[in-house]
């Protein structure tokens, strides 16, 4: 009687940690996904971060750095011309976003 006791236990167990329902996966996404500045000019990016692990870390790489730069939480234009700045939570490939960025010239006064 005990081990079926034991086994109607066991199975009862199983089914509940199976019933358990998944998390859902994370994602990152950002205000705006085309952003046009001017040569010298700095902006930042607000990440919004639905399901993921609180103090999560977005992880950014700009795609061709002559354009774009980033330091300190700010992305910087160096010289006119366009880029791609790919962002995710950090380790999570599947919740990447591009983010297309177009640097102008100055204006002429």
């Amino acid at each position: 009687m005990k081990k079926v006791l034991g086994l109607v236990l066991l199975l009862l167990t199983i089914f509940l940690v199976s019933c358990k329902k998944d998390s859902p996966n994370p994602t990152l996404t950002f205000e705006d996904t085309n952003i046009t500045i001017k040569v010298n000019q700095e902006f930042m990016l607000t990440p919004v971060i639905t399901n993921g692990e609180k103090g999560a870390k977005v992880v950014y790489e700009i795609v061709d750095p002559t354009v774009l730069s980033y330091q300190d939480g700010k992305f910087l234009g160096l010289k006119v011309g366009t880029t791609k700045i790919n962002a995710q939570i950090e380790n999570i490939e599947e919740t990447k976003v591009e983010i297309n960025v177009t640097v102008e010239a100055k204006a002429v006064t």
